[in-house]
């Protein structure tokens, strides 16, 4: 994991190629993104994109 969630462009704009999929599959499937089941998928991306801004979080130990 790198420092407060900085990634290379590369690793970051895969992420953003997940999560841009991810959403446009929930709006023609005419789910809302707000649905839970996609924000259990998006959740895990958005961490790792952002990375966690508290210091302490366990995902941020384990690894990357």
């Amino acid at each position: 994991m790198y420092r407060n969630g900085i990634f290379p462009h590369e690793v970051r704009r895969a992420l953003d190629g997940r999560m841009r999929r991810i959403k446009n599959s929930a709006r023609t499937t005419g789910r809302r993104v707000s649905d839970p089941d996609i924000q259990s998928l998006l959740r895990p991306l958005y961490e790792k994109r952002y990375g966690s801004r508290r210091k302490h979080a366990g995902y941020q130990r384990s690894g990357r």
